[in-house]
């Protein structure tokens, strides 16, 4: 099973549905932020800026995890 999250604002009960079906069904939960960004974050003196991939990918796994540290913790049968 597959949950789309929002590591900002997830709705309440998204995750409790999630897990109960997962659970019910004995299944894997998978778990997946997707964003879209601009490529550019704005122009400087020397021309554009661009993101740091690997900075923004390591910010939001870690904002992921902290988010479903307390779901493992309350299902830990559950391979999430």
């Amino acid at each position: 099973m597959v949950v789309d999250v929002d590591v900002d604002a997830l709705p309440s009960g998204l995750m409790d549905f999630a897990l109960e079906a997962a659970e019910a069904r004995s299944a894997a939960l998978e778990v997946v932020y997707v964003a879209t960004r601009p490529e550019l974050l704005g122009t400087g003196p020397t021309g554009p800026a661009l993101m740091d991939d690997e900075a923004v990918s390591s910010s939001t796994q870690e904002g992921l995890e902290k988010l479903l540290a307390p779901y493992r913790s309350h299902h830990p049968g559950l391979d999430l």
